[in-house]
C-alpha cells in the first residue's frame, strides 16, 4: 500500500488535462455566465419598464418604413414625450398595425406621402405653430402614440407600447435566462468545483482502505467512459459507503479488480464526496 502523508499533501498530476481543453472549458463558462447576466437583466429591464414605466401620450413627429436587407420592411415612429417637466425626443419601433392605422390619420390631416416616411406634425417650441412646409397648417389636434417611459437620474428610455417586439423582449429573456443559468451552473460544477474538490481530496482528505466491488462500461455515443465502483467505511462510522470513480483507460480497467484493497480519499464533513486514491488522477508528490 501506498504511504499516506499527513495534510497537506503536495500533489502532481498523473493524467493532465492538456491546456486547450482547461482554456476551452474557462472560455464557454464565462460565454455562458455573460449571456445569462445579459439574459436576466433583460428581463429585469423589461419587467421595470412594464410595472414602474409610465403610460404617457406622446406627440408625433414622424412614422418611416424602411426596406430591409432581405427584402422585408421595417417600421418606427418618431415621437416627443413629457415625463417629470422634462420633454424628450426619442423613436422605436412600431407594429405594422400601429404604422398602417397612424398613416391613415396622417393622410387625413393632409401629410405628404415619400418613399420611406409619413410625417407628423409637431408645433414649434418657439411659435406654437405647426409644420406649415409639410401640412400646409398645423392641426388643432396633432397625432399623439402611448409611450412607456421611465427616469432614473440622467437615465431616461422609452418605448411605444405597440411595438414590433415588445412580447419577444419579454419571452424571450424569460424563457432562455433559466435556462442559461442551469447551464451556467452545470458547467461550473464540472469546469471549477469537481476539480477542486478532487484535488482538495489529495491534499486533505482523510485515508482509509477500501474495495473495488465493480467495474463497468458506459457508451455515450462513438466513446466508451470506463468506471470502478467501491465501498469504504469512514472512521466514524460502521456501515460501509459505496462511491464511484473514472477510470482512465483500459490498463486502469485491468488493474481495478474486483476485490482489491484501495485507498480512498474522502471528505470528513461530507464523505458522499470521495475518490480512489490510485485512479483519481493525482499522485502525492
Amino acid at each position: 500500500m501506498t504511504k499516506i502523508p499527513p495534510p497537506p499533501r503536495p500533489i502532481r498530476a498523473t493524467h493532465p488535462m492538456p491546456g486547450f481543453f482547461k482554456a476551452l472549458g474557462r472560455l464557454l463558462l464565462i460565454c455562458l455566465t455573460a449571456a445569462t447576466g445579459i439574459l436576466w437583466l433583460g428581463l429585469i429591464h423589461e419587467g421595470f419598464l412594464r410595472t414602474v414605466g409610465t403610460l404617457v401620450q406622446a406627440r408625433l413627429i414622424s412614422i418611416h418604413e424602411v426596406q430591409d436587407s432581405d427584402g422585408g420592411y421595417s417600421h418606427y415612429a418618431k415621437y416627443r414625450y413629457a415625463l417629470r417637466g422634462i420633454e424628450q425626443n426619442a423613436q422605436s419601433s412600431i407594429s405594422y398595425t400601429a404604422w398602417h392605422r397612424l398613416r391613415e390619420e396622417l393622410f387625413k390631416l393632409g401629410g405628404k406621402h415619400g418613399d420611406t416616411s409619413f410625417f407628423a406634425p409637431i408645433p414649434s417650441p418657439e411659435s406654437g405653430a405647426g409644420d406649415a412646409d409639410a401640412f400646409g397648417q398645423a392641426p388643432e389636434s396633432p397625432p399623439t402614440i402611448d409611450v412607456r417611459a421611465y427616469t432614473i437620474g440622467p437615465v431616461r428610455y422609452s418605448r411605444v407600447v405597440e411595438h414590433e417586439w415588445a412580447m419577444l423582449y419579454l419571452l424571450i429573456p424569460a424563457i432562455f435566462a433559466p435556462l442559461l443559468a442551469c447551464l451556467t451552473a452545470v458547467t461550473y460544477l464540472a469546469t471549477v468545483v469537481r476539480p477542486r474538490r478532487q484535488r482538495w481530496l489529495y491534499t486533505h482528505g482523510t485515508a482509509v482502505t477500501g474495495m473495488i466491488t465493480n467495474t463497468r462500461r458506459m457508451r455515450v455515443k462513438h466513446s466508451e467512459l470506463l468506471y470502478a465502483d467501491f465501498n469504504f467505511a469512514p472512521n466514524s462510522q460502521r456501515s460501509l459507503l459505496q462511491g464511484t470513480t473514472m477510470l482512465a483507460g483500459e490498463k486502469e480497467l485491468a488493474s481495478a479488480v474486483v476485490g482489491k484493497a484501495v485507498i480512498v480519499l474522502y471528505d470528513p464533513a461530507k464523505p458522499r464526496h470521495c475518490t480512489v486514491y490510485e485512479y483519481g488522477g493525482y499522485a502525492w508528490a
